[in-house]
């Protein structure tokens, strides 16, 4: 039985069970290369990039919206005394630090119009059970945003209006 094994150009299992250990080689590694792991390896800073990004749209801003109307558009938008860069109709993000800010809008020919605006904080509470779409909908928010989903409790500071709207006065009209 051993000499017709010699006759064998390639060795069967029952050959390289009975080989000396010397002989037996591991095999060599497999052709195909997954591509995975290179692919996330390249993809990392991206990712990375990508994750600091989005965790910057769910972070709670330090400005408050506030949308200035007037009639005729065009006034001049003044806060605290300073020229703000913007005519009406505009949106200018006002700080939250709670003080209150001081308005002004201006056009020539018009009277100013002075209005105050007050920051103040008040919470929040946004309740699953309100937030039902209808007996048959399964009761878990899953319609919500992030931060709504996971801080359902929260202060907010937003300044009072967040919508101006002002119709200024000929100042012709105001003299008589």
């Amino acid at each position: 039985m051993r000499a017709s094994a010699e006759f064998h150009s390639r060795p069967t299992i029952a050959t390289a069970l009975r080989a000396p250990h010397r002989r037996l080689r591991p095999l060599p590694p497999h052709p195909r290369i997954s591509l995975v792991p290179r692919l996330i390896h390249r993809l990392r800073p991206a990712l990375a990039v990508l994750a600091a990004l989005t965790a910057g749209c769910a972070a709670p801003g330090g400005r408050t919206p506030v949308l200035f109307t007037t009639e005729p558009p065009g006034a001049a938008v003044l806060l605290d005394g300073r020229y703000s860069g913007f005519a009406t109709p505009c949106q200018i993000g006002l700080p939250l630090d709670g003080g209150a800010i001081h308005v002004e809008l201006a056009k020539d020919g018009f009277v100013t119009a002075v209005r105050d605006l007050e920051g103040g904080t008040h919470t929040i509470t946004l309740l699953w059970s309100e937030m039902n779409v209808g007996h048959r909908a399964w009761r878990f928010p899953l319609h919500l945003n992030a931060d709504d989903f996971f801080v359902p409790v929260r202060a907010v500071s937003p300044i009072k209006p967040a919508r101006i709207f002002v119709r200024l006065a000929r100042s012709a009209d105001s003299e008589l």
